[in-house]
């Protein structure tokens, strides 16, 4: 089989979505089957590149498939099957919040439309998507994302504190919960340091150290007492994971995928209360052993996520929708 994987968004920001499409396109070296790479030229419009040249690119060279591994790059219509992956559908579900992303996910009908397979990273992602698009008649498959092991770094961030410190990952989008955060932050027992880049003015009671590298973020993963992941809604939620391979426990919400990637046993699932959050966090800081068998927890947890076993399974679901649509 003859596969066009789109890998433009090997060319933006090194998001989770970088890290998904970079690991994605080293386990293809292992295929039976010929994956190509293709990529946006930068003169070349979005629009233009998924309308336009990847369908022709498709027809031209006869591939077999495309492998598009966000369902936000839908391509144009294609003489061949098509698989994408749906990672969460957060701006459709919370109009509320007003992202710009709301916008680009409403064009999103071509992928229920037309996609051949759909892959999800949660059981959470899958029961989102369908409450949206219940006529969605594509084959689909739930499959786990995984765990890009950060870099084991000696690369200590200027500004980090001396002593033990809580660390949190996060970003602009309002599913965050940032406002959660800066309100925790003065009843911890440990400072806050916050990676990532956040709004002026906001968490100033916290250490605030912009976005990071891996080399920097690996460091941080390593040597946080805990990561706090308050998050409203998460597709997958990956910073937990890679804090735990590193051995670093998370305090995560009861919210959206983050029970079901965390395992429903696991101590430090929590509802969005203040005061729950620092009771958590101070037992965390008194109780060595609660601590140290948490620690081990999330090792284990986060080993059965990797990339091997995600490839392994994407593409047995890909040889699947091809024999399908080839009847």
């Amino acid at each position: 089989m003859k596969i066009l994987f789109d890998t433009r968004r090997l060319s933006g920001p090194q998001t989770g979505l970088h890290r998904v499409v970079s690991s994605i396109l080293k386990e293809t070296a292992t295929s039976k089957h010929e994956w190509h790479s293709h990529k946006q030229s930068q003169e070349t419009k979005t629009l233009s590149y998924l309308i336009k040249e990847i369908p022709f690119n498709a027809s031209n060279e006869n591939y077999d498939l495309v492998f598009s591994p966000h369902f936000w790059d839908f391509p144009g219509r294609c003489h061949c099957p098509i698989v994408t992956i749906v990672h969460d559908i957060w701006p459709l579900l919370h109009p509320d919040w007003k992202s710009p992303h709301t916008y680009r996910h409403l064009g999103l009908a071509p992928c229920p439309r037309r996609a051949s397979g759909i892959i999800f990273i949660s059981e959470f992602s899958k029961k989102s998507f369908f409450d949206l698009y219940p006529s969605c008649s594509a084959q689909t498959r739930v499959i786990h994302i995984g765990c890009t092991e950060t870099p084991s770094s000696t690369d200590r961030p200027e500004g980090l504190p001396d002593s033990p410190f809580f660390l949190s990952v996060v970003s602009n989008d309002p599913r965050k919960n940032i406002g959660f955060l800066e309100a925790l932050a003065p009843k911890l027992p440990l400072p806050l340091v916050i990676a990532g880049n956040i709004p002026e003015g906001t968490l100033d009671s916290a250490i605030k150290l912009g976005a990071l590298s891996d080399n920097y973020l690996g460091y941080l993963y390593k040597n946080a007492f805990a990561l706090l992941f308050p998050s409203i809604h998460e597709g997958f939620g990956l910073p937990p994971v890679e804090a735990g391979r590193a051995g670093t426990p998370s305090l995560v919400a009861n919210t959206s995928s983050l029970p079901e990637v965390m395992g429903e046993d696991y101590q430090c699932i929590l509802p969005l209360d203040i005061d729950v959050w620092a009771a958590k966090a101070n037992e965390l800081r008194d109780k060595e052993a609660a601590y140290n068998n948490l620690c081990e927890y999330v090792r284990t947890r986060s080993s059965l996520y990797t990339w091997e076993k995600f490839y392994e399974e994407a593409e047995q679901f890909i040889e699947d929708v091809f024999k399908k649509s080839s009847l």
